[in-house]
């Protein structure tokens, strides 16, 4: 589409034309609205299959990416900590961890991943 002012955008793509004679009107307006209409239902449907919760999970793989999809940032950026009293594990697992301050998702991610604990002890820190 051509650059136009954001509000006159969504007014335009807010249109629907019920009438038959005006879809075929303009048949290159149609075409444009149904490309719209198309890759917005792609975008949508392919956002939500990354990110639906797991219904069963599994494996410590399945209850790692369930807790990165439902934790908030503040809690999911403290998990190693949590963890860490939750189970009582070794000082030493959470030196290799950056400060909270500069901590990033993917270093918590990592971290998880690297720890080797089972699928029990993942939901028992995850019920906490």
């Amino acid at each position: 589409m051509i650059s136009l002012p954001i509000e006159l955008e969504y007014y335009i793509l807010s249109f629907n034309p019920s009438n038959r004679a005006c879809i075929n009107v303009c048949k290159s307006w149609n075409t444009e609205m149904n490309l719209l209409r198309s890759d917005a239902a792609t975008k949508i449907a392919t956002w939500y299959r990354y990110n639906k919760i797991p219904k069963n999970i599994t494996t410590v793989t399945g209850c790692i990416r369930a807790m990165i999809i439902a934790e908030f940032d503040e809690y999911y950026i403290s998990f190693p900590e949590r963890t860490f009293t939750v189970l009582n594990l070794h000082p030493a697992c959470l030196e290799v961890l950056p400060p909270i301050i500069v901590r990033r998702r993917s270093h918590v991610r990592d971290w998880m991943k690297a720890l080797p604990l089972g699928l029990d002890e993942w939901l028992s820190v995850l019920i906490m």
